[in-house]
């Protein structure tokens, strides 16, 4: 209202026009986690290669659809369960979302990563080792062949690329120490003059240290981590799937996993309209999870955590290999908000991309873990796999489900 100095009669209009009620965004996810490479590219005219032109390295990104996200962060990576959770975010309904890799698998430092190896056996003894150029889980599975040639030399082959007459004898011209490859190295060449043993061999062995808390919470004065969601107003769902990568039982592992959620939670309650979509470690039975639940200990209207690991395609390496579950829930988030309203519950939703899951779980063992925050994950018959609860982890009565 108008404020006057002095006395009199002044006339003001109303509008008394009744305006809607606007509606907000409820399910722009973000991601937080590993992925194969982190940074913006351009096509060299000349070469025809991708030259980096930016890093994206914890540096918060929206993309819009998978193609956009793998031209920036790659494709699927073995270490890094966040491509698939923001593959199958798009599978199950999910629009566009915020990505922030805290680590890029062929980007990382080699002293925190152990490169793939393997050694090539001749008949005394190894003739050589083969150790992947670039550290880390991406080297494994690397497949490097070795096959004789008619002159008694050998050749050796690595995806596309191949070198040949290549001998064992330093005075032969071409030493197998001295091949050059992009994807692996040659080293610790036996003095045995006597030819390598012809086959294929797997790489393996790559690995990295774990992500620590610090990783994943960050700095919102840096623009880090967990830190850097602080500045985008419109993120309503936070994922972090690669938490649980490299989960091996120990106290270590339990106490990291649950400060990270813990610094979510708080994250979340303090940004208000904030959810969090918790995951179960691998491997747990339904008495595990209800005893994961009890050492949590959360208490917050603000996060919901789903059992168990689902298993889905490997599209990269073929076969099927199991994933958490985070990453369908908020495509499934998404999906639900937008075709029935936020007043529905993201539950009783059948999940896109799932071919199975971890464990199967009972009805009496569902009421076990339900009544304690659990959302169960289950297959049934001509239903497929189905998100079977939606219950917060709060103890207030108010706030007990999903919507």
């Amino acid at each position: 209202m108008a404020t006057y100095q002095a006395p009199g009669v002044y006339v003001e209009q109303i509008d008394q026009v009744i305006r809607p009620i606007e509606g907000v965004g409820t399910s722009m996810a973000a991601f937080i986690g590993v992925t194969a490479e982190a940074s913006r590219k351009r096509v060299d005219a000349a070469t025809g290669d991708r030259v980096v032109v930016e890093s994206r390295l914890n540096k918060l990104t929206l993309v819009t659809n998978w193609t956009q996200f793998t031209a920036i962060y790659g494709e699927f990576s073995e270490g890094a369960y966040l491509p698939d959770a923001v593959y199958n975010y798009f599978a199950n309904g999910g629009g566009p979302c915020y990505v922030l890799s805290i680590r890029a698998l062929t980007e990382i430092d080699a002293g925190k990563a152990e490169a793939a190896a393997a050694s090539v056996p001749g008949e005394k003894g190894d003739a050589f080792t083969i150790t992947a150029k670039i550290p880390g889980p991406v080297g494994n599975n690397l497949a490097v062949i070795v096959s004789h040639d008619d002159d008694k030399s050998f050749t050796v082959k690595v995806g596309d690329q191949s070198v040949s007459g290549l001998t064992m004898k330093k005075s032969g011209g071409s030493h197998v120490g001295d091949a050059q490859f992009d994807a692996i190295a040659i080293g610790n060449v036996g003095a045995a003059t006597e030819m390598p043993a012809a086959g294929s061999y797997i790489l393996s062995g790559g690995g990295v240290t774990p992500l620590s808390a610090a990783d994943y919470v960050g700095s919102a004065a840096k623009r880090t981590g967990l830190g850097a969601l602080e500045v985008q107003d419109d993120i309503r769902l936070v994922v972090c799937p690669d938490l649980m990568a490299g989960f091996d039982g120990s106290d270590a592992a339990k106490t990291r996993i649950k400060t990270v959620q813990e610094a979510i939670i708080t994250h979340c309650e303090q940004s208000r309209y904030r959810f969090a979509i918790l995951d179960t470690p691998p491997g747990m039975t339904p008495d595990e999870a209800r005893e994961w639940r009890t050492y949590l200990n959360f208490d917050s209207s603000y996060a919901a955590l789903y059992y168990p690991w689902l298993e889905v395609a490997d599209l990269a390496q073929g076969g099927t290999k199991l994933v958490p579950p985070s990453g369908h829930l908020a495509g499934a988030y998404n999906s639900v908000d937008a075709e029935r309203g936020v007043h529905k519950a993201p539950a009783n939703v059948a999940l896109r991309g799932v071919l199975g899951v971890e464990m199967e779980i009972s009805r009496t063992e569902q009421g076990t873990l339900n009544p304690l925050g659990v959302n169960c994950i289950r297959p049934f018959a001509n239903r497929g796999v189905v998100v079977w609860g939606a219950r917060t982890l709060s103890s207030d009565g108010a706030w007990r489900y999903v919507n």
